[in-house]
């Protein structure tokens, strides 16, 4: 099996995984002709077949199914995550959906974003509880990307009167997607620069989101984009520690984007000694790691990506078991980022080899879906001689 999962890992690096004819808004060719054009949706069904098998705990089940849903939307799996997006019950159906209709927006498909909305508006009709504004959120940012400004304005001050500590920061990035789809480059600058930080310390980390917002849009001049990120530098001193790292890592990858390696270089050398100082014992070091080394894989330096995940595996090995196949499916992932196909079978195999022996079927669950979402994510197809033992680890769920 370690060789079926290296080749096929061989084949995942080697192989440009092109949209699905579901991604372009076409029909589908079936099952078989998905497997064939991406192989990273066949992960993704078990992902979700194990998420659903989960029968102990009603939140944990939709919780899984809606991020295998959102994997598939980011896929450009439309029509496949919107199928399965019916399944899930609750609000986070309705959040599902939303995220959907923002990328279906983004896509150009706007008759099926809005379709999706005014499912995920309905639905949110029925939530009287505080997940009501959660559904909110992600209706305003699908409204913005579909260009109805004045609707998705209207849905972000409610939430903000409603809640202005939670949902402040949310709006004023949603705020700044719409002026950036009208190029209005000043209007989002000036919005960013009026927040207040003082009034909410985690104001800080929206800022910055939004000014990376603004750095990645392909639409806006290389001038506009690198005043964006410098200025979303300049603020770091602001955020919250936990959040540093991340944010350098984002402001790294869209100054690659428009050409500043040096800058790119700088932002994650910066991260690189603030993931250092984590303690090993840490439960976030190994993901730290792992996200440190995918961002050094974008921007094209595989050597400082390799480094940090050979780091990273002997600490997750020090994590509870229950913590360990996702762990290791992360670290897998990021080794076929970063080309090395052989490192990532071996270490999917480990993770594989941890699921297997976790008794109790909720964390066993969990563990192969964050598996087989990680194969999925990078597009990775399912070896032939680890289907039977994912069917195998399915009926036994079932059984349990």
């Amino acid at each position: 099996m370690k060789h079926a999962l290296r080749a096929a890992a061989a084949l995942a690096a080697a192989v440009m995984i092109v949209p699905s004819p579901a991604a372009k808004g076409e029909a589908p060719g079936g099952e078989a002709g998905a497997r064939a054009v991406r192989p990273g949706l066949e992960a993704l069904d078990y992902a979700f077949r194990f998420a659903s098998a989960i029968s102990s705990d009603d939140k944990d089940r939709a919780k899984a199914q809606a991020a295998v849903v959102k994997d598939l939307t980011e896929l450009g799996a439309f029509e496949e995550a919107s199928s399965r997006a019916t399944v899930i019950e609750g609000w986070r159906r309705a959040v599902a959906l939303a995220e959907l209709a923002q990328a279906l927006a983004r896509s150009g498909h706007a008759a099926d974003a809005r379709r999706h909305v005014e499912e995920s508006q309905r639905i949110r009709a029925t939530i009287t509880d505080w997940h009501g504004s959660r559904i909110d959120s992600h209706v305003a940012q699908a409204l913005a990307a579909l260009g109805e400004v004045d609707a998705s304005r209207r849905l972000t001050e409610d939430l903000v009167a409603t809640d202005k500590v939670q949902y402040l920061g949310q709006a004023t990035v949603t705020q700044v997607k719409t002026y950036i789809a009208a190029g209005d480059f000043e209007a989002a600058m000036k919005l960013l620069r009026g927040v207040d930080v003082a009034e909410d310390y985690d104001l800080s980390w929206w800022q910055l989101q939004g000014y990376v917002e603004i750095g990645g849009a392909s639409g806006l001049t290389r001038g506009q984009r690198l005043e964006a990120l410098n200025a979303a530098r300049e603020l770091l001193d602001a955020v919250p520690d936990g959040r540093i790292s991340q944010g350098l890592e984002s402001i790294a990858e869209a100054y690659h984007a428009i050409g500043a390696r040096q800058q790119a270089e700088e932002a994650l050398t910066a991260a690189a000694a603030i993931v250092e100082r984590i303690p090993d014992h840490y439960p976030e070091k190994p993901s730290e790691l792992a996200n440190l080394a995918r961002a050094w894989s974008r921007i094209g330096v595989p050597d400082k990506a390799r480094d940090l995940l050979r780091a990273a595996e002997p600490v997750a090995s020090r994590s509870q078991p229950v913590e360990q196949p996702t762990l290791y499916a992360w670290v897998a992932s990021s080794y076929l980022l970063n080309g090395d196909a052989e490192e990532a079978s071996r270490v999917w195999e480990r993770a594989l080899s941890v699921a297997d022996t976790l008794a109790n079927a909720r964390p066993r669950a969990l563990a192969y879906v964050a598996i087989s979402r990680s194969m999925g994510q990078e597009g990775m197809p399912v070896p032939d001689s680890v289907r039977p033992r994912l069917d195998a680890a399915l009926e036994r769920l079932r059984a349990s």
